[in-house]
């Protein structure tokens, strides 16, 4: 089994990650959504949890992600 850094136990559901960026002034929040928005892996991943809710929301539909240029 592999070690956690630190001697930390994990997060659930990404609640300490959280906690911790909402602690964080309105400009830092502001830069570090720029940098994952900026980030395509990371973006990637975004677009695929907006997809799957969609589809779940919709059942049976054909859900296909919209990009519009602007």
């Amino acid at each position: 089994m592999k070690e956690l850094k630190r001697g930390r136990e994990p997060s659930q559901n990404g609640k300490d990650f959280y906690e911790t960026f909402a602690r964080l002034g309105r400009e830092r929040r502001r830069q570090i959504a720029l940098r994952i928005l900026r980030d395509q892996k990371m973006l990637a991943d975004l677009y695929d949890h907006f997809l799957i809710q969609r589809s779940l929301a919709e059942p049976g539909e054909c859900i296909v992600w919209e990009h519009s240029q602007g």
